[in-house]
C-alpha cells in the first residue's frame, strides 16, 4: 500500500477513535488549537500583503494591466496597492456605501487614472438592501447570516443601495477589455460575475471571495468553478506563494472565507508565473 494511503487509513483511525470521547475537555481543546492550525494552513488571511493577494497584483507584469475593476473597494487599499505598481492602469472603483465611499472619495482625490463610482455591481440593475454596523462603517453585507448572533450584534442597521450591472457599466464607460476584476463584496460574489453577462469573456483575470456569507447567498465554489471554468478560465485558491489551481471537489467547500482566482486558459505566462 502506498505511504500516503497508510497515513490517510491511521489517521482515519485515530479520528474514529477519538470522536467516541467527545466532550473530555483535553481532547476539546486540543480539537480547537488543531482547528486554528487547519485555519492557518488553509490561508484564513486577510492582509494583501502577506494572503498572497500582493504576489498576485506583482504577477500582473506579465500582462501589462490596463484596465482594473475594484468591486467592494471600501477604502481603497487593494487599488493602491495595485496603483503604487501600475501607475499608468486606469482603476475603477466601486464602493457602494456612501459613508465608506467618502472615505474612498478623499484617499483617491489626487490620484490619477482612477473612476471612483459610489455604486456596486450585482446581476441585475436596481437596488440592493445592505446590512450595517453602527459601530464600522467599513463593513457591510446584503447577507447576514440569520440567526447568528455575532451577525444579529454587529450588523444593527441597513440602508437600500443603487447597483448596476458589469455588462451595462462596460459599455457605459466603452470598455472593451478587462485586464482584471477583484470582487470584495460579502456573499455577493457570483452575482457581480454573473452581471458581467458575455462580457466574461473580455476579462483576463477575476479575483473573489468565498466564505461564510455564501451560506446565506447560497452560492457554493461549484457555483463559480462551474460559471468560470465553462468560460474558458482556470480556478485557483491564492496561498502566500503560489495559486493552487484545481478541479472541483465537495470537500472544498468550507466556506473559510478564502480569495479565489480565475484566469483565462490562454494566459499560459501568467498561469506558470502565479504556480510558480
Amino acid at each position: 500500500m502506498e505511504p500516503r494511503k497508510i497515513l490517510h487509513k491511521l489517521f482515519s483511525g485515530i479520528g474514529h477513535l477519538l470522536a467516541l470521547f467527545r466532550g473530555n475537555r483535553l481532547l476539546e481543546w486540543l480539537a480547537a488549537h488543531f482547528g486554528a492550525l487547519r485555519r492557518r494552513f488553509a490561508n484564513v488571511n486577510f492582509d494583501s500583503r502577506s494572503n498572497g493577494e500582493l504576489r498576485v497584483i506583482q504577477a500582473l507584469e506579465v500582462i501589462d494591466p490596463q484596465v482594473v475593476l475594484d468591486v467592494g473597494a471600501n477604502r481603497g487599499d487593494w487599488s493602491a496597492l495595485v496603483r503604487q505598481r501600475y501607475p499608468r492602469c486606469h482603476i475603477h472603483a466601486f464602493e457602494i456605501l456612501p459613508a465608506t465611499f467618502v472615505q474612498l472619495q478623499s484617499r483617491t482625490a489626487d490620484w490619477q487614472q482612477v473612476t471612483i463610482n459610489n455604486i456596486g455591481l450585482a446581476a441585475a440593475p436596481g437596488t440592493v438592501l445592505m446590512h450595517t454596523s453602527a459601530d464600522d462603517n467599513l463593513t457591510s453585507t446584503a447577507y447576514p447570516l440569520e440567526g447568528l448572533a455575532e451577525h444579529a450584534a454587529h450588523y444593527t442597521g441597513s440602508e437600500v443601495c443603487p447597483v448596476t450591472t458589469g455588462a451595462h457599466y462596460m459599455q457605459e464607460h466603452d470598455l472593451d477589455a478587462i485586464d482584471m476584476l477583484k470582487i470584495d463584496v460579502e456573499g455577493m460574489d457570483l452575482q457581480v460575475i454573473k452581471g458581467f453577462g458575455d462580457g466574461l469573456r473580455q476579462i483576463r483575470v477575476i479575483q473573489f471571495e468565498y466564505g461564510i456569507f455564501n451560506i446565506a447567498s447560497r452560492d457554493l465554489l461549484y457555483d463559480f468553478h462551474a460559471l468560470l471554468t465553462s468560460a474558458g478560465f482556470r480556478v485557483g485558491k491564492i496561498y502566500p506563494r503560489t495559486v493552487e489551481f484545481f478541479d472541483y471537489h465537495y470537500s472544498r467547500e468550507d466556506f473559510l472565507g478564502n480569495n479565489y482566482l480565475a484566469v483565462r486558459r490562454q494566459e499560459t505566462e501568467l498561469l506558470a508565473r502565479l504556480q510558480r
